[in-house]
């Protein structure tokens, strides 16, 4: 009949995971293979140490006490809940470790079991992973500011019109200023209003500027709280630049009130702008009434769902399945990456985008994201 110490011993050595013994004095009574291969000691010089030998600072110093402690007051610092640790090699290398431990009775004296696993190549797997992560967050952002830019060039003729506006207003009032000045007697109090003209459109002007210099600057990502409303109505005034002659009706359904939202708020109106576009796009080639509908509502107390619904011809059964992936478009010279580019954001805040067709004809395209109090709770 097999040994029992013989049983003991094959077991502790075939556990892949480090297995020490120790007494109520700290002291090591034994350990496995896995031990020996983990921390660079053999059986013989861990034999008799104390497991604090095993522990970089300050855990080392408090080890005793910690349990002292639990054998006088029954209070578990460690015992029976497992939690992630550091360790000590022989080398003075730091490992990263899991730990459980138990105790037991040997006779009258409370022993513990250790079970040690190296966490080093998970550590090692989720840094890889965060540095991975990183980088694609850093091309997504790369590939949204190429998009506004691209969208900016194609709608500059729009962008000179509309700058043209103030610009032939600030001439107009200025020519109007010249002549009341050029009379023998200047009435100044009717000079005020043609300069008080010049300085509103020389102000609208600039507010245009303004507008196009964030849209297509590529900056860091930085989440804040953002009223969601005037988010939707920043973009409006970008999306309209787009809209060729005011054809297709723009319209607005904001529920009152709607709670803030923490995002980055270039990204976010990336999104809506990506989402308006495709829309008037849509209802370009439609015959019946053409008009878009952005609304946005409150689902729940940790939700806002803004919808974009187009009275478009909807999206063919080929694409649907696919409509999110890159290079995937339903437009001739599109490039398929602003949808792709759209999920990516939404879901990077926590949020979901879909889509589906509407019965009265035409497509809505919506997404979700917590608000900005469902994100404060769940960072606590």
């Amino acid at each position: 009949m097999t040994d029992t110490n013989e049983q003991f011993s094959a077991l502790m050595n075939a556990a892949v995971d480090g297995i020490l013994l120790i007494n109520d004095r700290g002291s090591i009574e034994a350990v496995n293979s896995a031990v020996e291969r983990l921390f660079g000691y053999s059986k013989d010089e861990l034999f008799g140490k104390n497991v604090s030998l095993l522990m970089p600072e300050p855990d080392k110093s408090q080890h005793d006490g910690y349990l002292s402690n639990y054998l006088n007051s029954g209070e578990a610092k460690i015992i029976g809940i497992g939690r992630e640790v550091r360790a000590r090699c022989k080398s003075g290398k730091i490992l990263p470790i899991y730990l459980s431990v138990g105790d037991y009775h040997d006779g009258n004296q409370v022993k513990f079991v250790g079970i040690i696993r190296d966490l080093s190549q998970q550590k090692t797997r989720e840094a890889k992973l965060a540095e991975a992560e990183k980088e694609i967050h850093q091309l997504v952002s790369h590939l949204a500011q190429v998009s506004r830019v691209s969208v900016m060039g194609e709608m500059a003729a729009n962008i000179a019109h509309e700058i043209n506006q103030p610009l032939s207003a600030i001439a107009t009032y200025a020519q109007s200023a010249r002549r009341l000045l050029n009379v023998a007697t200047p009435d100044l109090h009717t000079l005020k209003k043609p300069l008080d003209k010049i300085a509103e459109q020389a102000l609208r002007a600039g507010e245009i500027i303004k507008g196009v210099r964030t849209w297509v600057r590529e900056q860091d990502t930085e989440r804040q709280r953002c009223e969601l409303d005037k988010l939707i109505l920043a973009v409006i005034e970008i999306a309209r630049l787009s809209n060729e002659q005011d054809e297709i009706d723009i319209q607005l359904e904001l529920e009152p009130g709607l709670p803030e939202v923490m995002v980055d708020p270039i990204q976010l109106q990336q999104v809506l702008f990506n989402l308006i576009r495709n829309a008037l796009d849509a209802s370009k080639s439609c015959q019946r009434a053409k008009s878009i509908v952005i609304s946005a509502e409150a689902t729940s107390t940790e939700r806002v769902t803004v919808r974009v619904n187009d009275r478009g011809a909807g999206i063919d059964e080929e694409a649907r399945s696919r409509i999110f992936e890159p290079f995937v478009t339903t437009k001739d010279a599109g490039m398929g990456m602003g949808l792709s580019i759209c999920k990516t954001i939404i879901e990077a805040h926590g949020g979901e985008l879909s889509y589906c067709p509407r019965s009265e004809g035409g497509t809505s395209f919506y997404f979700t994201l917590p608000t900005a109090i469902s994100t404060s709770a769940n960072s606590l």
